[in-house]
């Protein structure tokens, strides 16, 4: 049996080039999908095994899941999965936008990315009840309706993906060549320098590079390039001050470094499809 697109990922996909931020947790049962292979272009793909175990075919190999590891499947990347008699578990979906502000990092975010490069990752045995109680407390939560639905999801999230960021550190201790160690200072750099710094040349100074190859590391390993991270940066902590309806757009742009109000107005509109406002009327309702 293999997993299908849901209609919540069909949606999520006609909506991603304003730059939506999508997740979602479904259950995984044997009769529960359609056998038919599944090409998510924009999300990362994580298999949860809850009991039993799981085939987990992509395009370059073949993972054998049960409870004891996960799997993590890169945007793009076609697979399918296929469950023992017994075999029950959860697949999350969810696109860079919504792990960068539910970590509240690009450099996090980023380390997570590395991770679905290794595709499985094993769960130690101390780590698997709690993490299982994490991803089950997901699964309750989306679908609920409450207010602060997708603040407890985000809090949740960011638990979830931290442990495998620290369970993989743990394991493969970190051995970089050089373009990688560049593409890992780009990112913490942007955490730091985000709200002053927003020209992909700024970064490559920063690094003693030149734009062109900073812009070829970052692609080469992350997809996009050096000005999609940067401005997805941007808006991730937008979106993080507008959450507060007592902060104008002035102040949120002033924070982040705008100092032409309209400026700022036409980048968050260019990169989210919808004006300021309007975005956040939209995520009050």
């Amino acid at each position: 049996m293999s997993t299908t697109s849901t209609p919540t990922d069909k949606k999520f996909m006609l909506n991603h080039e304003c730059g939506s931020s999508f997740f979602s947790v479904a259950s995984l049962q044997r009769h529960g999908h359609e056998g038919r292979l599944l090409q998510d272009n924009y999300c990362y793909t994580v298999v949860f095994m809850e009991k039993g175990s799981c085939e987990c075919q992509t395009s370059d190999q073949v993972l054998i899941l049960d409870p004891s590891s996960v799997a993590i499947i890169k945007p793009k990347q076609a697979y399918t999965l296929a469950l023992s008699q017994s075999g029950c578990g959860y697949v999350l979906s969810f696109t860079f936008e919504f792990m960068q502000a539910a970590l509240n990092s690009a450099g996090m975010a980023q380390e997570f990315h590395l991770n679905s490069t290794a595709g499985q990752i094993a769960i130690p045995d101390e780590d698997r009840g709690f993490l299982q109680d994490i991803v089950c407390r997901l699964r309750s939560e989306f679908q609920t309706t409450n207010g602060l639905k997708d603040a407890i999801l985000r809090g949740l999230f960011q638990i979830f993906a931290l442990y495998l960021n620290r369970i993989t550190a743990e394991r493969q201790p970190s051995i970089q060549n050089r373009c990688l160690y560049h593409a890992n200072r780009f990112f913490a750099l942007l955490d730091e320098h985000f709200a002053t710094l927003k020209m992909p040349a700024d970064y490559a100074n920063l690094l003693a590079v030149s734009p062109s190859y900073l812009n070829f590391i970052i692609k080469e390993n992350f997809g996009l390039n050096t000005s999609y991270y940067i401005q997805q940066r941007v808006l991730t902590e937008a979106k993080k001050l507008m959450s507060s309806h007592e902060i104008t757009m002035k102040e949120v742009a002033y924070k982040l470094g705008f100092f032409d109000v309209s400026h700022f107005s036409k980048f968050f509109k260019r990169n989210t499809g919808m004006p300021f406002t309007d975005f956040r009327r939209a995520i009050a309702a």
